[in-house]
């Protein structure tokens, strides 16, 4: 059954009438102040990716007693600032989910986000996104992650305005997300990745 856009759709959605909507799409959309935006498809190398990050964070965490949680591109993010909705590749909460109104697939306090990034979305990733997850008083880092060369850009928010740019191109050297002082190697991070020459 295919969802049907509520007739507020020829103006714009409120957030709360987007969620109805995504309750019955059969593809997942993304919110964009009143605007529903379709979702790319994302590639093998794409979901490989974001796999590796999961699996990693995951063990991890039920090794140290759960006080992080990791989930996947099926949660949204809502930025209430900018009254947007998104799903990222992978994030980090730290304790319990916060949830919009109660919603339990939209969370309010992700503490570290991952994008992987495809050449449609590397320049709202790497610029609108961040602006605007880093309203989020819960956001402490962002890590942008690219799927057809080794490359890794880390934002680590150290004081209120202020925030630690680094970038990683060596697949032989590590990747340390600070907010959960936990390290992963780029070969794990693009684990069944082939470049092309």
């Amino acid at each position: 059954m295919t969802a049907k856009l509520p007739l507020a759709a020829k103006t714009k959605l409120s957030f709360d009438e987007f969620l109805l909507f995504e309750a019955g799409a059969a593809e997942k959309h993304e919110f964009i102040n009143g605007n529903i935006k379709d979702m790319a498809g994302a590639t093998t190398d794409h979901n490989d990716i974001a796999i590796n990050i999961y699996a990693h964070l995951d063990n991890y965490f039920f090794e140290n007693e759960d006080q992080y949680k990791v989930t996947n591109s099926d949660t949204m993010i809502y930025i209430e600032d900018y009254n947007k909705g998104h799903y990222p590749d992978a994030s980090v909460v730290e304790g319990d989910y916060e949830y919009y109104n109660d919603n339990k697939k939209v969370i309010t306090n992700p503490l570290l986000i991952f994008e992987v990034l495809s050449p449609s979305t590397e320049e709202m990733d790497e610029i609108s996104k961040f602006d605007e997850y880093q309203t989020l008083d819960s956001s402490k880092e962002y890590i942008l992650i690219h799927k057809d060369k080794a490359y890794v850009k880390t934002y680590f928010r150290e004081e209120e305005d202020l925030w630690r740019i680094k970038i990683i191109e060596d697949l032989n050297a590590e990747v340390y997300f600070r907010s959960i002082d936990l390290k992963m190697s780029m070969k794990r991070i693009y684990r069944k990745i082939k470049f092309e020459e």
